[in-house]
């Protein structure tokens, strides 16, 4: 069974952030702190880059959307850079 992830304010201080790759970054340690995704800190730039996280998309999604779509993206990542 999936369970229902909340952002919080995360969203709308990635929007209006003057950085946000810090708010990525805080993103990725939230989500390892609910347990849904553990992404070591040494790839965190690499995948950043890899996500490409745009304002526009964050903007149009649910939170359990954004969320759904970075795991797929992280799977994706670790297949390419074969890191499993």
């Amino acid at each position: 069974k999936r369970k229902f992830i909340y952002l919080e304010n995360w969203r709308t201080s990635f929007m209006y952030s003057q950085d946000p790759i810090k708010k990525i970054e805080a993103l990725f340690v939230m989500l390892e702190e609910k347990g849904v995704l553990v992404i070591p800190k040494e790839e965190y730039e690499r995948f950043i880059r890899f996500l490409n996280l745009k304002p526009t998309f964050v903007e149009q999604v649910t939170d359990e959307e954004l969320v759904t779509k970075i795991v797929e993206r992280y799977i994706q990542y670790e297949h390419f850079y074969k890191l499993k």
